[in-house]
């Protein structure tokens, strides 16, 4: 791993001194040894945003040090000037003489793969995006980037909305408060109520409208079919709100 990391922050290197000197940060996070750490980022009530940034590397149970190629610039707000830069999964600021290494908060978004969470998307592009935990004295661990620089170093990220990535072959859903919840037959909560979701059983999304998305509830949870077929039953649940972002979120990523 640590060769793998050497060879992504000398590919950072070149990539930085292909921009121009008025706005590169310096080399010296690309001169750093080891990989920072990636955090598994805890998520039973925790905001999971609009959508997530995925690294454009994967790889099994031992995915490779994609944080070492990143190469992001950072924005205190859309529009104003940078707020520092992530090189090589170290934060490079202009107020520091030496990068700061990033524990990053990597939400598991299949086997083997995460990504950072995206808390807030504008149509111009504009996202802003969770990098470390929050702490009193360095701010709250979030930043604002473009999407048109998220492949300036030799891992690029891509920004994908919920609502795109979980209609994509992904497991089951079930609902993240482990509470009951219905099963409406129109995207509206005072329409008829077709059946309880809760126990075991899984939600297959069909068609996203909103906050609502169109469902297969299935009794029981059919991810790794082992007995009879489930009882299938289509409807609409409240997939999200403002708070918490997704209200469904996938079970497990195999059997």
């Amino acid at each position: 791993m640590q060769s793998q990391c050497d060879s992504l922050r000398h590919a950072v290197a070149e990539a930085v001194g292909a921009l121009p000197d008025s706005i590169a940060p310096t080399l010296a996070a690309t001169r750093q040894r080891g990989a920072p750490e990636l955090r598994s980022y805890e998520h039973p009530e925790a905001n999971l945003g609009v959508g997530v940034l995925k690294p454009d590397t994967r790889g099994g149970e031992e995915p490779p040090p994609w944080q070492c190629g990143l190469l992001v610039p950072l924005y205190h707000a859309p529009e104003l000037g940078r707020a520092g830069w992530i090189v090589g999964g170290f934060r490079e600021t202009p107020l520091r003489t030496w990068p700061e290494p990033l524990r990053m908060p990597v939400l598991a978004i299949g086997q083997g793969e995460g990504g950072l969470i995206v808390l807030e998307a504008r149509p111009d592009g504009w996202v802003r995006f969770r990098f470390r935990d929050p702490y009193a004295q360095l701010g709250n661990g979030t930043a604002w980037t473009h999407t048109s620089s998220l492949g300036l170093g030799p891992v690029h990220l891509s920004f994908v909305r919920w609502e795109d990535f979980l209609v994509h072959d992904t497991p089951p859903l079930v609902y993240r408060d482990a509470e009951r919840h219905t099963l409406f037959a129109a995207p509206d909560s005072l329409s008829q109520r077709l059946a309880w979701i809760e126990g075991d059983y899984g939600l297959v999304p069909l068609e996203f409208r909103g906050d609502w998305a169109r469902v297969t509830l299935e009794v029981p949870n059919n991810m790794c079919p082992s007995g009879p077929p489930p009882k299938r039953t289509e409807g609409w649940i409240p997939w999200r709100d403002s708070v918490r972002g997704p209200l469904v979120w996938v079970t497990a990523w195999d059997c």
